[in-house]
Parts: C-alpha cells; structure tokens; sequence
C-alpha cells in the first residue's frame, strides 16, 4: 500500500517514513 505512504507523505514529507 505504497500508494497510502505517497499519499500521506504529500501532506507529512516530515515524516521521513521512506
């Protein structure tokens, strides 16, 4: 569920959770 992360990181590039 890539598409989930890609999604979320769109709003919480912070997140660093790559």
């Amino acid at each position: 569920t890539l598409n989930i992360v890609s999604y979320l990181e769109g709003f919480l590039p912070k997140t660093s959770r790559s």
